[in-house]
């Protein structure tokens, strides 16, 4: 089984989540969220019946508490180098939208 997180839950995270959790519970199973907007993030921890302690609106409590074998980074252009550091720095693997960087 593939423990997944996701930084960033607007309607392309929504899109990975959606498509990872078709492969089935006994392949995937998503374990935390991240996002600014708390009606998108209760929206997602309800469809994936994630406890209060799995979702987060800061980022950096997200990364501090990351356990995930993959994290999804689905945030704006500009945040997506940082984010996909951070995941990889906290010992998970990464799957980032394109650009990787802006700048």
């Amino acid at each position: 089984m593939i423990a997944v997180s996701c930084i960033g839950v607007g309607l392309r995270g929504q899109r990975y989540l959606d498509g990872l959790a078709k492969l089935g519970e006994d392949k995937i199973k998503i374990v935390s969220l991240c996002d600014k907007n708390l009606v998108r993030l209760k929206q997602q921890q309800e469809k994936f019946h994630l406890s209060d302690e799995d979702v987060y609106e800061d980022e950096d409590a997200f990364f501090k508490n990351l356990k995930s074998d993959l994290c999804i980074v689905s945030t704006q252009d500009q945040d997506h180098v940082g984010h996909a550091i951070k995941a990889m720095e906290a010992g998970s693997d990464v799957l980032c939208e394109k650009p990787i960087s802006n700048q």
